[in-house]
């Protein structure tokens, strides 16, 4: 596997994402987070959810991946909770949350909020999440089409976060994928502005990964998007020898 990431704070006063990506004796566990809460709130919300999520997860010492992220999350939203309590100043934050667990030719998938992860294979990209929003129950009721969710005046209402309320657990995914793939995450800010056509477009004709994550903020920034911007790209390499 090969990795990169890039975090943009685009026109906004503070970046309230937060990013883990592991060092190479670390377990293969990949976190992305978008806060919200107010003065510095949003980012002590998703700094706090990445750092308790790791934690779990590299000191969980059963087999089971997935009830570690389905506990590690859980874990992660009881943290943010509990800190939330502890001063008017961060009252009501919370945070996305997205995590990847590559175990050989599968990876886990969990994920709380609207943050994104998605599977390029080559001949096309899917998303493997499904956003816990408002305009995406409108979406998959069928009211309204995906491009009317991107300009929808309610698309950051959030339906599902960690932190807001004592309780909460991940949907969690598994998905198979194969040497040449690219798994990417992605906050709401890199959807905002660059459509899954662009998006495709981007991993598809750019070889190198870091050209890739600086092309796609610049598609997020042309396409209207103000909001911190961060992606993680982890591709699939076969090991030759």
């Amino acid at each position: 596997m090969i990795d990169t990431y890039i975090t943009d704070i685009g026109n906004r006063a503070e970046n309230e994402d937060s990013m883990y990506i592991p060092a190479d004796n670390a377990r293969p566990l990949y976190v992305i987070a978008d806060g919200m809460g107010g003065h510095r709130a949003g980012e002590t919300a998703s700094r706090l959810a990445v750092l308790s999520l790791v934690d779990y997860v590299e000191n969980y010492r059963k087999s089971s991946i997935r009830e570690a992220l389905s506990v590690g999350t859980s874990y992660a939203n009881a943290r943010v909770y509990a800190a939330s309590q502890l001063s008017p100043d961060y009252e009501g934050m919370g945070t996305t949350l997205a995590a990847v667990y590559i175990e050989n030719d599968k990876f886990y998938t969990a994920n709380i909020g609207d943050s994104r992860v998605y599977l390029f294979s080559g001949a096309n990209l899917w998303r493997v999440t499904e956003d816990h929003s408002f305009v995406a129950e409108l979406v998959r009721s069928g009211n309204i089409t995906e491009e009317e969710a991107r300009v929808h005046p309610q698309r950051n209402v959030l339906t599902r976060t960690v932190g807001t309320k004592q309780h909460e657990t991940a949907e969690i995914y598994i998905t198979s994928w194969q040497p040449g793939d690219v798994i990417l995450m992605c906050t709401d800010g890199l959807y905002d502005g660059a459509s899954d056509s662009e998006i495709y477009d981007a991993i598809k004709n750019i070889p190198d990964l870091k050209a890739v994550c600086r092309e796609l903020v610049h598609l997020s920034r042309e396409g209207g998007s103000d909001d911190n911007v961060s992606v993680i790209l982890i591709k699939y390499e076969e090991v030759v020898g």
